[in-house]
């Protein structure tokens, strides 16, 4: 069924849609997608209209899809209801908000904060990130080519980038003589904006031959280009590709297990291209101040790097990450 054209079970949900699409078109889809999983529950009970929405009913449709998803997915679409039960309450729709003022999900006992694989890490006692020990391991077992690959899984576990910000770089992009990356800042509203980001001697080896290489692996149509990665079928490469190296290095490894299948049935993997960036945060937050690791990460606050890594209490100069090394 398009998008657009599925008709909304209870009523003002399309009305205040509407509304939330000219306040805030950016995160319209997600809204929209959230609280349509509420109406088709909704249907299912014989609810049909927002006056008939109580506590009760959103407590149990909260624990009923805890079961199938993740506790932040769960709360994603029960924020969504709440929200349109703020503005049917200020537009005087339904006579009372069935949600206290200070409710949390707590209440419910639903951790609204925990991804579905943060879950299934705690099931199976693991933490999340790569260990200094694993990415040696990742990086002795990667596939052909060799060069490539490693160098791959080097950048990511040393700089914390994102797969999808690796893959991007050009060769422009890197400054060899300080070991600095400058990597678009896809986070911020200026299309133009970038931040840089540092990376440790161990590269230095692998990127040489890499860039000696770079040349027999290249995608013929693409030969005019200066993409740092690529593969004889495409460049730049796609995430995807990144995603199953580090996966099957893992497999090859010995380190790998899947701990449990999302939404749609889907393994997830203990070991994926993101647990080197997190495995990045917990090894340098022991070493440099919060703040530049959060500059490191391109995180939107600081808050938000304290909340994720325990980290050391002073900030010791202005890019401490020059004077690191894995010995330290």
């Amino acid at each position: 069924m398009p998008r657009e054209d599925y008709d909304w079970h209870i009523d003002y949900i399309e009305e205040w849609l509407l509304f939330y699409k000219s306040a805030r078109p950016r995160s319209y889809d997600t809204r929209r997608s959230e609280i349509r999983q509420f109406d088709e529950w909704a249907s299912e009970q014989g609810i049909d209209s927002i006056e008939e929405v109580t506590y009760r009913t959103l407590k149990r449709f909260a624990i009923e899809q805890n079961e199938d998803y993740a506790p932040k997915t769960v709360a994603g679409r029960v924020q969504a209801i709440k929200k349109c039960l703020d503005e049917a309450y200020r537009d005087e729709v339904i006579d009372e908000h069935p949600l206290p003022r200070d409710w949390s999900m707590d209440e419910w006992g639903i951790n609204e904060n925990k991804t579905l694989r943060q879950q299934y890490l705690e099931e199976h006692d693991l933490t999340e990130g790569v260990t200094e020990d694993e990415w040696r391991q990742l990086r002795a077992n990667v596939r052909s080519p060799r060069t490539r690959n490693q160098l791959l899984i080097d950048l990511l576990w040393t700089t914390g980038a994102r797969a999808s910000e690796i893959v991007n770089l050009t060769l422009d992009d890197i400054d060899q003589d300080n070991r600095i990356i400058e990597i678009p800042d896809r986070k911020k509203s200026d299309p133009d904006a970038t931040r840089k980001v540092s990376y440790l001697p161990v590269c230095d080896q692998p990127l040489t031959a890499w860039l000696t290489d770079r040349k027999r692996y290249q995608c013929l149509k693409d030969a005019d280009e200066d993409w740092l990665f690529c593969s004889r079928k495409t460049a730049p490469m796609y995430p995807d590709l990144v995603s199953e190296i580090v996966r099957e290095s893992a497999w090859e490894a010995g380190i790998q297990k899947v701990i449990g299948q999302d939404s749609q049935g889907r393994d997830l993997h203990y070991i994926n291209a993101h647990a080197l960036r997190h495995g990045h945060g917990t090894w340098a937050s022991d070493r440099v101040g919060i703040h530049r690791v959060q500059s490191q990460l391109g995180h939107a606050s600081v808050e938000l790097t304290e909340s994720t890594y325990t980290h050391t209490e002073t900030e010791d100069e202005e890019n401490p990450y020059h004077d690191l090394s894995l010995d330290d």
